[in-house]
């Protein structure tokens, strides 16, 4: 994220489907750089249930065609399976792995080696930290938030 190089301990970013496919799609971060991720992420700290509806990579920046034929963001950019699923559906479950960087191992893909899918998730975990909950849809959080009421508990 800061481009510095990663240090002797790093944090990777999980959700229950990277565990699935043994990878996280997302970059390494350094201690400092997780602590300001997990409280600027919308998505981490828990500020939105869903994911954006629409792939940022997919547009343009002005959100309209661009004639500019030598401009990247037309639709030549689109979003990997993984992101163009997430589309829209409420937002996973998250953690946070500290790990090692002598753990710290690419995974490429079979078929293209040249193209790294992530960060192997089959290694050694110093520290496990849940970040958020899945969200639910909005009527079991009232169905939730009416049960806690009745049976006095706090939220």
């Amino acid at each position: 994220m800061c481009e510095r190089p990663l240090t002797e301990r790093l944090y990777l970013i999980v959700r229950p489907a990277d565990e699935e496919h043994g990878y996280t799609p997302e970059g390494a971060l350094h201690p400092e750089c997780f602590a300001y991720t997990k409280d600027e992420c919308p998505v981490l700290n828990g500020t939105t249930r869903r994911y954006r509806d629409r792939s940022v990579l997919a547009t343009h920046p002005a959100f309209r065609p661009c004639g500019d034929s030598s401009c990247p963001y037309p639709d030549k950019i689109l979003p990997g399976a993984d992101q163009a699923a997430r589309l829209g559906q409420l937002v996973d479950r998250y953690e946070a792995w500290m790990i090692a960087l002598d753990s710290y191992q690419l995974v490429l893909d079979n078929d293209d080696p040249t193209v790294p899918l992530g960060i192997a998730l089959d290694v050694p975990i110093l520290r496990r930290r849940l970040l958020r909950e899945a969200a639910l849809p909005e009527k079991a959080e009232a169905l939730l938030a009416a049960l806690r009421d009745l049976l006095g508990l706090q939220p």
